[in-house]
């Protein structure tokens, strides 16, 4: 069970910053909601705490954390796609 939350922690985790990420470098067309809106409406997010680049750096690191905390549980393969899914989505 705590692999699993571990888990869960990290990948969430990931999929805000790539949220984020996302929000600041991609058009309204390809994200499939108005990009941008964070920084129009003055959010603290993981980019404009971070930097494009850390951001990036920061949800590789937890991808792989996700990943290095379930890599003993049998069957992992579904949550191993979950979160590549996640890390490397464009909307």
């Amino acid at each position: 069970m705590q692999s699993i939350q571990q888990y869960a922690n990290a990948i969430g985790l990931a999929f805000q910053v790539i949220d984020d990420i996302l929000d600041a470098t991609t058009s309204t067309l390809d994200l499939g909601k108005t990009a941008g809106k964070d920084a129009s409406q003055n959010k603290s997010t993981y980019v404009t705490l971070l930097g494009i680049n850390e951001a990036r750096e920061m949800a590789a690191e937890l991808h792989l954390r996700a990943l290095n905390a379930i890599s003993d549980l049998p069957n992992h393969q579904h949550l191993t796609d979950l979160a590549n899914l996640i890390i490397e989505r464009k909307s």
